[in-house]
């Protein structure tokens, strides 16, 4: 199940703040046969009992992405980002989605700022100034 919510907010033609929030969770639960691959390409039939883990998986993954944008001359811009992630992994597929949810919330949150400011230097324009002087 993925879940995506995208607001933007224009301040002018030259800056903005963008919203993304994401969601995924998906459980696999390995409830049938299970095979094993042998030399030649060809599988045979196993049981579960020769595994050391257990395959059934939930995965639960949120993020939460704030994005200002500002154009502040021709072709240079500033991006400021700030990130906020959860994730979790574990063998419980019995969950549903929202109890699984609240799984992901008692997770460790991770944060990420980032800032990167781009600015074009027009050497065309700065030879001709020189030219001219």
């Amino acid at each position: 199940m993925e879940n995506n919510i995208n607001l933007s907010y224009f301040f002018d033609s030259k800056k903005w703040i963008n919203l993304i929030l994401r969601n995924y969770w998906s459980r696999a639960k390995y409830d049938h046969t299970l095979f094993r691959l042998k030399e030649g390409g060809r599988r045979t039939e196993t049981d579960f009992s020769i595994l050391d883990f257990d395959p059934d998986t939930n995965f639960n993954i949120w993020n939460l992405d704030i994005n200002f944008e500002w154009w502040f001359a021709p072709g240079s811009n500033m991006v400021l980002l700030y990130r906020n992630q959860l994730f979790s992994r574990d063998n419980d597929t019995e969950l549903d989605y929202l109890k699984s949810l609240g799984n992901l919330f008692d997770q460790t949150t991770q944060h990420q700022f980032s800032l990167r400011i781009s600015y074009l230097i027009d050497f065309n324009r700065m030879r001709k100034k020189n030219k001219s002087s």
